[in-house]
């Protein structure tokens, strides 16, 4: 058996108001997670911003890894990473050019 590999991550943020306008604090999802929380791009802070009701979290488009926060809308074509899985696709990404979410594979499309 390998020996357990310990790592440090520090946060960015504790809250959205840390992050300044048109961010948000991507927070860790538990306090085993090793993502430290940090601020992203967002184009909406909660769910009342957008039309839909829904704000949703966006895998980069752009194979970058980072995350931006974006209004759901009828024109999406995923609500869901695990909806692109079936299409070979990998990511439910919000695309800027296009003002909807939609399946692309490996984060780039």
């Amino acid at each position: 058996m390998g020996a357990a590999v310990m790592e440090c991550t520090y946060d960015e943020c504790f809250n959205d108001a840390e992050c300044g306008v048109g961010k948000v604090c991507n927070c860790r999802t538990d306090g085993s997670d090793v993502q430290a929380s940090r601020c992203v791009t967002a184009l909406c802070r909660v769910d009342a911003d957008c039309e839909s009701g829904f704000c949703g979290e966006s895998s980069s488009p752009d194979g970058t890894g980072k995350t931006l926060w974006a209004c759901h809308s009828s024109r999406d074509l995923c609500v869901e990473n695990a909806q692109c899985v079936t299409s070979e696709r990998s990511a439910c990404a919000y695309l800027a050019s296009e003002r909807r979410f939609r399946c692309v594979f490996g984060g780039v499309d």
